[in-house]
């Protein structure tokens, strides 16, 4: 079966595609650790869209070209969704370690406050090869950066999350916020669309994802059966 879209990131992207299934859409797919993401150990190609020097990695990605008969993903036309860029678990987690805070107003017994400016610089650090990548691919293809699921965390992951999704959008990527998925269903989501970890998506919560994306018009795809 021809793929309806390219779906690929860390492990966050699963729900995507499955939630895509859900709809009746085939995606191309393939996925990552956050770490190996966080690395970041792939890196943009003008023809291929992406590689990687880690040959398993590379594996993975002649996949994604093998399930779209070509290796030239931007000559498919097909819209990209991408769950890449965030990987908060490694860098947000760190600073909690020490009892740094994104705001004054969180700081415990002894903790540490970083000011916007200095995590910015931080956050960037590690996160300006990702933005470039995600850059240089919607310069060249219908790529949506779908950020991490809307579910319960401390506030240096928000703090963190909304910087990268600023740079991204100030760098012209488009950006689909999960929260709108949050707007859209009752009370008591959370127990409905999160996996056991309380930090993934499950099945049901890629299709309400993919959802909202096919009625903002956001997701240009044929096939849909919902």
């Amino acid at each position: 079966m021809d793929a309806d879209l390219i779906i690929f990131g860390d492990s966050h992207a699963i729900a995507c595609a499955e939630g895509a299934r859900q709809h009746g859409l085939n995606p191309a797919f393939f996925y990552a650790s956050g770490l190996a993401w966080h690395g970041p150990r792939f890196r943009f190609h003008r023809r291929h869209g992406l590689t990687s020097p880690r040959p398993k990695l590379l594996g993975r990605i002649q996949n994604l070209h093998e399930q779209l008969g070509t290796d030239d993903i931007f000559s498919t036309g097909l819209p990209i969704i991408a769950s890449i860029g965030y990987h908060l678990g490694q860098i947000a987690k760190p600073l909690s370690w020490n009892n740094h805070a994104p705001c004054s107003g969180d700081l415990e017994a002894g903790g540490l406050f970083l000011s916007d400016d200095f995590l910015t610089e931080y956050v960037m650090n590690f996160r300006k090869k990702h933005i470039e990548i995600l850059v240089a691919l919607s310069r060249r293809a219908s790529v949506i950066v779908v950020t991490p699921p809307p579910f319960q965390a401390p506030d240096m992951f928000w703090r963190v999350r909304e910087i990268i999704t600023r740079e991204l959008e100030v760098n012209g990527v488009n950006v689909f916020k999960a929260e709108r998925i949050a707007e859209n269903q009752e009370s008591g989501y959370l127990d409905d669309l999160a996996e056991a970890d309380g930090v993934h998506g499950n099945a049901k919560y890629g299709e309400v994802l993919i959802n909202c994306l096919i009625k903002d018009n956001a997701l240009d795809v044929v096939g849909s059966q919902k």
